[in-house]
């Protein structure tokens, strides 16, 4: 408290590939009462002029969910997005990455169900990608590996999502409980009276078997991607990022800091408080993956993430005008990008 320290953080793993010569290193902190500090200037590390020749690796993680515990929550557009695209990424980024995929989907297949859209499923997914894995872990998802600053992670989900009236955002997953009459009303009511009762018992028991952008923030922190996307083709998935999200190195520890601070790309399908659509015109997917895989680019075109997410993201409410009937609010994507934010300074 009286004069200086210092702290060493060890295992800074860098980018390896040959486009990259040097890494810019900031730092700022905290006190108790979340005043930051001035951003410390830069510090430039050059890295080694031989390095071994290496090929980035993009890890395309879909889930969809259809089939439920609970019937009341199926999606059928869900498995399709999820299908594709996977087929997409893996057809576009192809030449300039090794493709990996995960793909967890939950749907009927003839008279079986596939049920990995599960929630312990997703976590394991992440935590291999950590490099926290067990053994048991490995044996589940043998293609993956641990990310490195190089690698490039895409997630896509597909499923309903729910927005408590506080703001924080749910995924709903296939193992989501016994049917028990849970619905968004139900779930509102019991939030908002905090009201004791058998159905308020079973709403919050679905909350906690749904995966909250809390555990998403906690599973993605130690994932160490170079470029991280996620897509969420859910109903209210802009409110991902919180309801008082602001850019910046705020002392937060919610998902919205997380986004800023990895430097992520978040394509939420609707706003907070709207519904994502699909339609069976559109070969029984949603809007959102009509906008995605629907794209026209030229042979001689690079496939560009960015562009690819801005493209969807004005195409949506399009698509809605033109699919969905009168009465309803249209679907306006958000799209938050940090991919390219400058350093903040104050």
């Amino acid at each position: 408290a009286g004069g200086s320290r210092r702290i060493s953080f060890h295992d800074i793993r860098l980018p390896q590939r040959a486009d990259v010569s040097e890494v810019g290193f900031e730092a700022y902190a905290f006190n108790a009462d979340r005043v930051k500090s001035d951003t410390a200037k830069p510090t430039v590390f050059a890295l080694l002029r031989e390095r071994a020749p290496i090929k980035r690796r993009v890890f395309i993680i879909t889930m969809g969910v259809d089939v439920t515990s609970d019937p009341n929550w199926r999606l059928a557009f869900a498995p399709n997005g999820a299908r594709e695209v996977d087929a997409l990424l893996k057809e576009k980024l192809s030449g300039t990455y090794e493709t990996i995929s995960a793909p967890l989907i939950s749907a009927y297949s003839g008279s079986v169900f596939d049920v990995v859209a599960t929630k312990d499923n997703l976590r394991t997914v992440f935590r291999v990608l950590t490099g926290n894995a067990t053994a048991a872990d490995h044996k589940l998802f043998p293609q993956l590996m641990q990310t490195t600053p190089d690698d490039l992670l895409v997630v896509y989900v597909a499923s309903h999502g729910y927005a408590q009236p506080d703001g924080l955002f749910h995924i709903v997953p296939s193992d989501i409980g016994e049917p028990d009459g849970v619905s968004e009303n139900l779930l509102n009511r019991c939030l908002t009276n905090h009201e004791q009762s058998k159905s308020c018992d079973a709403a919050r028991r679905f909350l906690q078997l749904s995966i909250s952008t809390d555990e998403l923030t906690q599973w993605l922190q130690e994932v160490d991607a170079g470029q991280m996307v996620l897509i969420l083709d859910s109903c209210h998935s802009a409110s991902v990022t919180g309801s008082e999200f602001k850019p910046g190195p705020f002392g937060d520890r919610g998902f919205g800091q997380l986004s800023f601070d990895k430097r992520m790309q978040i394509l939420a399908a609707t706003q907070a408080d709207s519904f994502a659509w699909g339609s069976l015109e559109l070969g029984d997917r949603s809007l959102l993956t009509m906008a995605l895989t629907n794209q026209q680019w030229q042979d001689d075109d690079s496939f560009d993430l960015k562009r690819w997410l801005s493209n969807a993201q004005a195409l949506v409410p399009v698509l809605h005008r033109r699919y969905i009937q009168d009465g309803h609010e249209v679907q306006y994507p958000r799209l938050f990008d940090f991919s390219e934010r400058k350093s903040l300074h104050y």
